[in-house]
Protein backbone atom coordinates (compact mmCIF):
# COMPACT_ATOMS: atom_id res chain seq x y z
CA UNK A 1 0.00 0.00 0.00
CA UNK A 2 1.65 3.37 -0.58
CA UNK A 3 0.56 6.33 1.40
CA UNK A 4 1.76 9.82 -0.13
CA UNK A 5 4.24 12.09 2.39
CA UNK A 6 1.21 14.58 2.39
CA UNK A 7 -1.85 12.07 3.73
CA UNK A 8 1.41 10.95 6.55
CA UNK A 9 1.62 14.82 7.23
CA UNK A 10 -2.21 15.52 7.83
CA UNK A 11 -2.41 12.36 9.83
CA UNK A 12 0.62 13.52 12.01
CA UNK A 13 1.09 16.78 12.18
CA UNK A 14 -2.05 17.78 14.64
CA UNK A 15 -0.36 15.08 17.39
CA UNK A 16 3.16 17.25 16.53
CA UNK A 17 1.18 20.31 17.43
CA UNK A 18 -0.13 19.00 20.86
CA UNK A 19 3.38 17.91 21.93
CA UNK A 20 4.81 20.79 20.84
CA UNK A 21 2.44 22.64 23.06
CA UNK A 22 2.33 20.47 25.81
CA UNK A 23 6.25 21.27 26.09
CA UNK A 24 5.69 24.89 25.64
CA UNK A 25 2.78 24.88 28.34
CA UNK A 26 5.67 23.07 30.63
CA UNK A 27 8.45 25.46 30.08
CA UNK A 28 6.07 28.20 30.87
CA UNK A 29 4.93 26.85 33.88
CA UNK A 30 8.12 26.31 35.11
CA UNK A 31 9.38 29.83 34.55
CA UNK A 32 11.56 28.93 31.68
CA UNK A 33 10.18 31.94 29.73
CA UNK A 34 13.08 31.99 26.95
CA UNK A 35 12.53 28.46 26.11
CA UNK A 36 8.71 28.74 26.11
CA UNK A 37 8.40 31.52 23.91
CA UNK A 38 10.56 29.91 21.25
CA UNK A 39 8.13 27.19 20.95
CA UNK A 40 5.09 29.37 21.14
CA UNK A 41 6.89 31.39 18.64
CA UNK A 42 6.93 28.51 16.17
CA UNK A 43 3.25 27.08 17.12
CA UNK A 44 1.85 30.72 16.82
CA UNK A 45 3.35 30.75 13.00
CA UNK A 46 1.74 26.91 12.18
CA UNK A 47 -1.36 28.32 13.12
CA UNK A 48 -2.11 27.42 16.90
CA UNK A 49 -4.74 29.45 18.42
CA UNK A 50 -3.64 29.04 21.71
CA UNK A 51 -0.14 30.10 20.94
CA UNK A 52 -1.09 32.88 19.37
CA UNK A 53 -2.27 34.48 22.44
CA UNK A 54 0.07 33.26 24.41
CA UNK A 55 3.04 34.63 22.67
CA UNK A 56 0.55 38.00 22.53
CA UNK A 57 0.95 38.08 26.41
CA UNK A 58 4.15 37.77 26.48
CA UNK A 59 5.75 40.12 24.58
CA UNK A 60 2.51 42.95 25.75
CA UNK A 61 3.83 42.22 29.67
CA UNK A 62 8.03 41.13 28.40
CA UNK A 63 7.84 37.92 29.48
CA UNK A 64 10.64 35.96 28.08
CA UNK A 65 11.14 38.40 25.61
CA UNK A 66 11.40 42.18 24.99
CA UNK A 67 8.43 44.24 25.35
CA UNK A 68 6.68 45.09 22.14
CA UNK A 69 3.32 46.26 21.19
CA UNK A 70 3.37 45.81 17.93
CA UNK A 71 3.98 42.44 17.99
CA UNK A 72 1.18 42.05 21.48
CA UNK A 73 -0.83 43.63 18.93
CA UNK A 74 -0.27 41.49 15.47
CA UNK A 75 -0.67 38.41 17.48
CA UNK A 76 -3.69 39.30 19.44
CA UNK A 77 -5.52 40.71 16.05
CA UNK A 78 -4.68 37.36 14.40
CA UNK A 79 -6.53 35.39 17.20
CA UNK A 80 -8.98 37.84 17.65
CA UNK A 81 -10.11 37.49 13.72
CA UNK A 82 -9.98 33.73 14.44
CA UNK A 83 -13.05 34.29 16.77
CA UNK A 84 -11.06 34.71 20.24
CA UNK A 85 -13.22 36.45 22.67
CA UNK A 86 -10.13 36.65 24.98
CA UNK A 87 -7.79 38.54 21.59
CA UNK A 88 -11.00 40.18 20.93
CA UNK A 89 -11.41 42.10 24.07
CA UNK A 90 -7.42 42.89 24.13
CA UNK A 91 -7.53 43.85 20.50
CA UNK A 92 -10.76 46.34 21.64
CA UNK A 93 -8.46 47.60 24.85
CA UNK A 94 -5.21 48.36 22.23
CA UNK A 95 -7.83 50.33 20.48
CA UNK A 96 -10.13 52.04 23.46
CA UNK A 97 -6.73 53.44 24.64
CA UNK A 98 -4.72 53.81 22.05
CA UNK A 99 -1.52 51.62 23.21
CA UNK A 100 0.92 51.32 20.56
CA UNK A 101 -1.38 53.03 18.05
CA UNK A 102 -3.77 55.91 17.63
CA UNK A 103 -6.82 55.28 19.32
CA UNK A 104 -9.38 54.16 17.45
CA UNK A 105 -13.33 54.11 19.02
CA UNK A 106 -15.41 52.73 16.34
CA UNK A 107 -12.97 49.47 15.99
CA UNK A 108 -12.72 49.17 19.71
CA UNK A 109 -16.41 49.05 19.98
CA UNK A 110 -16.71 46.47 17.49
CA UNK A 111 -14.18 44.44 19.30
CA UNK A 112 -15.85 44.74 22.73
CA UNK A 113 -18.79 43.60 21.38
CA UNK A 114 -17.46 40.52 19.35
CA UNK A 115 -16.30 40.02 22.68
CA UNK A 116 -19.00 40.37 24.59
CA UNK A 117 -21.60 38.70 22.62
CA UNK A 118 -19.18 35.13 23.00
CA UNK A 119 -19.26 35.78 26.91
CA UNK A 120 -15.98 37.46 27.83
CA UNK A 121 -16.97 39.10 31.18
CA UNK A 122 -14.45 41.62 30.71
CA UNK A 123 -15.61 42.71 27.65
CA UNK A 124 -19.30 42.17 28.83
CA UNK A 125 -18.36 45.22 31.51
CA UNK A 126 -16.36 47.29 29.25
CA UNK A 127 -19.35 47.73 26.84
CA UNK A 128 -21.43 48.16 29.43
CA UNK A 129 -19.19 51.16 30.68
CA UNK A 130 -18.67 52.44 27.23
CA UNK A 131 -22.72 52.55 26.58
CA UNK A 132 -22.77 54.49 30.21
CA UNK A 133 -20.19 56.80 29.99
CA UNK A 134 -20.54 57.68 25.80
CA UNK A 135 -16.99 57.43 25.42
CA UNK A 136 -16.73 55.05 22.33
CA UNK A 137 -20.20 54.99 21.30
CA UNK A 138 -23.31 57.28 21.65
CA UNK A 139 -24.82 56.88 25.36
CA UNK A 140 -27.32 54.49 26.08
CA UNK A 141 -28.26 53.64 29.79
CA UNK A 142 -30.53 50.71 28.55
CA UNK A 143 -28.04 49.16 26.80
CA UNK A 144 -25.43 49.50 29.54
CA UNK A 145 -27.75 48.06 32.16
CA UNK A 146 -28.01 45.32 29.37
CA UNK A 147 -24.63 44.77 29.82
CA UNK A 148 -23.78 45.47 32.72
CA UNK A 149 -26.44 42.84 33.94
CA UNK A 150 -25.05 40.42 31.69
CA UNK A 151 -21.53 40.51 33.57
CA UNK A 152 -22.99 41.32 36.98
CA UNK A 153 -24.50 37.61 36.67
CA UNK A 154 -21.35 36.46 35.17
CA UNK A 155 -19.52 37.03 38.39
CA UNK A 156 -17.97 40.34 38.00
CA UNK A 157 -18.15 42.54 41.15
CA UNK A 158 -17.62 45.75 39.53
CA UNK A 159 -20.87 45.19 37.30
CA UNK A 160 -22.69 44.14 40.03
CA UNK A 161 -21.83 47.06 41.89
CA UNK A 162 -22.79 49.41 38.67
CA UNK A 163 -25.89 47.43 38.67
CA UNK A 164 -27.01 48.64 42.10
CA UNK A 165 -26.10 52.33 40.95
CA UNK A 166 -28.16 52.03 37.86
CA UNK A 167 -31.09 50.89 39.49
CA UNK A 168 -30.45 53.87 42.58
CA UNK A 169 -30.43 56.47 40.00
CA UNK A 170 -32.97 54.80 37.69
CA UNK A 171 -30.75 55.02 34.56
CA UNK A 172 -32.02 52.15 31.91
CA UNK A 173 -34.34 50.83 34.73
CA UNK A 174 -36.40 52.17 36.92
CA UNK A 175 -35.59 53.52 39.99
CA UNK A 176 -35.46 50.45 42.43
CA UNK A 177 -33.99 51.37 45.79
CA UNK A 178 -33.78 47.30 47.12
CA UNK A 179 -32.56 46.00 43.87
CA UNK A 180 -30.00 48.57 44.40
CA UNK A 181 -29.19 47.21 47.85
CA UNK A 182 -28.95 43.18 47.02
CA UNK A 183 -26.61 44.35 43.86
CA UNK A 184 -24.09 46.70 46.46
CA UNK A 185 -24.31 43.84 48.99
CA UNK A 186 -23.69 41.41 46.07
CA UNK A 187 -20.97 43.33 44.76
CA UNK A 188 -19.17 43.74 48.08
CA UNK A 189 -19.56 40.20 49.76
CA UNK A 190 -17.59 39.46 46.48
CA UNK A 191 -14.78 41.41 47.17
CA UNK A 192 -15.35 45.10 45.69
CA UNK A 193 -14.67 47.18 48.53
CA UNK A 194 -16.92 50.02 46.76
CA UNK A 195 -20.17 47.38 46.69
CA UNK A 196 -19.66 46.84 50.56
CA UNK A 197 -19.51 50.61 51.10
CA UNK A 198 -22.90 51.31 49.05
CA UNK A 199 -24.70 49.08 50.63
CA UNK A 200 -24.06 50.23 53.79
CA UNK A 201 -24.94 53.85 53.18
CA UNK A 202 -28.31 52.70 51.82
CA UNK A 203 -29.15 51.20 55.14
CA UNK A 204 -30.72 54.24 56.87
CA UNK A 205 -33.27 54.34 53.78
CA UNK A 206 -34.66 50.97 55.56
CA UNK A 207 -36.28 48.90 58.40
CA UNK A 208 -34.38 46.00 59.89
CA UNK A 209 -36.92 43.55 58.81
CA UNK A 210 -36.31 45.14 55.20
CA UNK A 211 -32.96 45.03 55.51
CA UNK A 212 -32.89 41.55 56.53
CA UNK A 213 -35.27 40.20 53.52
CA UNK A 214 -32.88 42.18 50.98
CA UNK A 215 -29.52 40.23 52.75
CA UNK A 216 -31.75 36.49 52.36
CA UNK A 217 -32.47 37.26 49.15
CA UNK A 218 -28.66 38.54 47.60
CA UNK A 219 -26.75 35.60 50.23
CA UNK A 220 -29.63 32.91 47.38
CA UNK A 221 -28.26 34.59 44.84
CA UNK A 222 -24.83 34.07 45.70
CA UNK A 223 -25.95 30.42 46.45
CA UNK A 224 -27.13 29.91 43.44
CA UNK A 225 -24.31 31.73 41.30
CA UNK A 226 -21.24 30.59 43.39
Amino acid sequence: MKISIALLLMIFAPSYAIADMKSADKHYFEGDYELAFEEYSTEAEQGILKAQIRIAKMYLNAIGTIKDLDRAFFWYEKAADRGSALAQYNVATFYAKGIGRMQDKDLAFKYYSLSAQQGNVDAQTSLAQAYYSGTITDRNYEEAFHWYEKAANNGNNIAQNNMGLLYFQGQGVPKDQKQAYKWFYISGQNGYGLGGKNYRKLEPLFKYGEISLMQKEAKQWLKDNP
